[in-house]
């Protein structure tokens, strides 16, 4: 039975921070909203949005991004669109 469309919470990171890098080879800087919250996946016919790309903008390659945080550690990721909701929080 159809009970309408689903609910899509966007949920952020409460401590600020910054990131630069790029996404599909173009450069982006700034906070986690900035950076990987892409609002326009939300607007348009409702029957072919795909609202798990409004974390990370959906599925582009290459992304690549640097915190300002003290520890320089890197991951390598190969994902597939489930992974849209999850990079922007590794």
């Amino acid at each position: 039975m159809y009970s309408g469309f689903d609910d899509l919470a966007i949920i952020k990171p409460k401590k600020d921070s910054n990131f630069s890098g790029s996404m599909n080879f173009v450069p982006v800087e700034g906070g986690f909203e900035n950076v990987f919250i892409y609002r326009k996946h939300l607007k348009g016919d409702k029957y072919f949005l795909n609202p798990y790309s409004v974390y990370s903008g959906g599925l582009y390659n290459p992304h690549a991004f640097n915190n300002d945080e003290k520890n320089k550690a890197k991951i390598m990721l190969v994902t597939d669109s489930f992974s849209c909701p999850i990079v922007p929080f590794l």
